[in-house]
């Protein structure tokens, strides 16, 4: 049995440093003097070492700084803040108000006080306000390890920018910073952006007033709301008067003024994936800006398609089943959520008609490819069994055609090609139009008079017309998707986008972005 004890003292520590302040505040055993500002802190270098990795270094043995008794420290600092923190060293005690916990956040950051800095940002995280959230974002920002602290700014900024952007402090920002900060508002916000922007520009417009394209760029044209665009900006005296204005307006809004005059807004692609990628992007074809939006929850094979408002995944499989269930994307809300989905297969081919969604055709759970193929009525929320098609086939290319749908492609394991099948729901009947010789899974989009159609394994672009039933190879594209928007033909793939001319017959790489390995893409 040992003899031995250990005596523990918990107020060792306290006590100790308290008498070690003492000796601080006394000039005892010092053997170095900060000197700010004019202003002197006596202090010992092991204190100041053991709180902070800068003093740590500055007395070490690669620093000549070392051998000084006499320190001057030059960076964003004064007196009195130096002498808070070295108390706070000492004592482990500081008070923080709201007039200097900005330059006591700098400071701490300087000094690479990590708690201090932490508690710091705590303090401020509760008293982010109209007069310090410009300041917060800027020092967070250059700051390392804060970026909480500049999300929490920037959302505050977000939420009351209209009022912000009046103030004196927002007025005379210089064009970096106010860059900085509109480039991380949401885009949803587009109204108080563009408000924000003019407010700055109109502050000192000799000076700014041809900054005005460059600025505005940051500006969501589809978020902006048709009431502002008609009522403000389209009749903004200074735009109108402003070259650069001039310009930003005709390429916004004076080229596409159909979509804007009738509350339409379509520009817009939608990107997701056939695979196990989660990935959902928004893409604007107009200002070719991608922006990634609420990831989708987990279907895979699905097949996708707009309908309105929304935009639908369906026939999927999840955990290895077929899953009974798809999913909508609301294009407003930017949110995804389930829906009853009884088709019981994968690898379907999809379109939509008059308002309802049309799934074709497909693998079942035992990997056996289906005949069959239904409709849904998003108003009734109603599924409707149609009758079977004569050929079975996975991944066919769907596609309507006035009042019929067309199912081209897909594969049957027949080697010779596969038969196009129309559907007209006045009659109900399928029926067999023409072999091609298209024999693989595949896309379609209807567009120009034609019905387009990508194969995934050769990537050629087959265009079908429907009046003469006759093919032609329009030119071979990387891709595994296509759609079609105002005009043009869209192919994804998992670098980026491509856009194609049907009067040209000219494509362009309008976006060169790596996506997922199986992206598909709906208009």
């Amino acid at each position: 049995m040992s003899d031995e004890i250990e005596i523990s003292d918990q107020d060792h520590f306290s006590h100790y440093f308290a008498i070690i302040d003492e000796y601080r505040k006394i000039g005892r055993f010092c053997d170095v003097t900060i000197c700010v500002e004019g202003g002197e802190i006596t202090a010992h270098k092991t204190v100041l070492s053991s709180s902070s990795p800068y003093f740590d270094a500055l007395f070490g043995e690669n620093f000549r700084e070392r051998k000084y008794e006499r320190i001057e420290l030059h960076h964003d600092t004064n007196f009195e803040i130096m002498s808070k923190i070295i108390d706070y060293i000492y004592t482990g005690k500081i008070r923080i108000s709201l007039n200097d916990a900005s330059i006591l956040l700098k400071n701490f950051d300087y000094l690479q006080m990590r708690d201090a800095t932490l508690k710091c940002v705590e303090y401020l995280l509760q008293n982010v306000n109209h007069d310090n959230c410009i300041q917060l974002f800027i020092l967070a920002g250059e700051l390392m390890g804060n970026g909480v602290l500049q999300n929490a700014a920037i959302t505050y900024i977000g939420n009351y920018l209209t009022e912000i952007s009046s103030s004196a402090k927002f007025k005379t920002l210089d064009r970096t910073k106010l860059e900085s900060i509109v480039a991380e508002i949401e885009q949803s916000k587009a109204d108080a952006i563009f408000t924000a922007i003019m407010n700055w520009i109109k502050y000192d417009i000799p000076n700014r007033s041809e900054d005005v394209e460059a600025l505005l760029k940051y500006v969501s044209i589809k978020h902006l709301s048709l009431q502002n665009i008609r009522n403000n900006i389209l009749a903004d005296d200074f735009l109108n008067s402003n070259p650069s204005g001039c310009k930003w307006l005709v390429s916004s809004f004076l080229r596409n003024s159909s979509s804007f005059i009738l509350g339409r807004k379509n520009s817009l692609l939608y990107i997701s994936s056939l695979g196990v990628d989660s990935m959902n992007y928004e893409f604007d074809v107009h200002s070719r800006i991608l922006v990634k939006q609420t990831a989708r929850p987990f279907l895979f094979r699905c097949a996708t398609m707009k309908l309105n408002d929304l935009i639908y995944a369906v026939g999927g499989e999840k955990d290895n089943q077929v899953a009974d269930f798809g999913l909508t994307y609301d294009m407003r809300h930017k949110s995804w959520a389930p829906f009853s989905c009884p088709l019981n297969r994968t690898s379907c081919g999809v379109c939509t008609l008059d308002d309802k969604l049309y799934a074709i055709c497909g693998l079942n759970a035992n990997g056996r490819k289906l005949f069959s193929c239904l409709s849904y009525d998003a108003e009734l929320d109603r599924w409707t069994n149609l009758q079977d098609m004569k050929n079975a086939r996975r991944y066919p290319g769907a596609a309507t055609y006035y009042s019929s749908i067309y199912a081209l492609g897909g594969y049957n394991g027949n080697a010779s090609g596969t038969v196009v099948e129309r559907y007209d729901p006045r009659e109900g009947v399928w029926q067999d139009i023409v072999k091609v010789k298209s024999k693989g899974c595949c896309s379609a989009a209807f567009l120009s008079n034609s019905i387009y159609c990508l194969e995934y394994d050769t990537e050629e672009l087959i265009s079908f017309d429907p009046r003469s039933l006759k093919f032609n190879v329009v030119k071979e594209r990387a891709g595994l998707y296509i759609t079609a928007l105002d005009g043009y033909l869209y192919s994804v793939h998992k670098d980026g986008i491509s856009q194609y001319d049907p009067h040209l017959s000219v494509w362009e790489e309008i976006l060169c972005h790596p996506l997922a390995d199986s992206p598909v893409i709906t208009g």
